[in-house]
């Protein structure tokens, strides 16, 4: 894993999302990967409680770290990649709703 150089460290709570299932308005509804599925609710209530780390495998092959934005019900998820940069979700391999 290229961890060392995007700045977070392997571990073993990590999940490697391999697909992204998103509603009409583009927003991620459900993660797919090797380990089984998850809906956003339960991802963002992993990723702030520290539980897990999810990172997104893109189609050409680099890696971005799934964050949480927003407060409230607003939250969401969303990809950062080099610490800060916001990822279009078309380069995430998707399966339709």
């Amino acid at each position: 894993m290229e961890a060392a150089t995007r700045g977070w460290e392997a571990k073993l709570s990590d999940r490697i999302v391999l697909r992204l299932m998103c509603d009409q308005e583009n927003e991620i509804s459900y993660l797919f990967g090797s380990w089984g599925a998850v809906d956003q609710a339960e991802a963002i209530r992993e990723i702030e409680s520290g539980e897990r780390s999810y990172i997104l495998q893109l189609q050409d092959g680099s890696r971005a770290l799934l964050d949480t934005v927003g407060t409230g019900s607003s939250k969401r998820l969303c990809a950062y990649a080099n610490g800060a940069e916001v990822l279009s979700l078309e380069k995430a391999p998707q399966i339709s709703a």
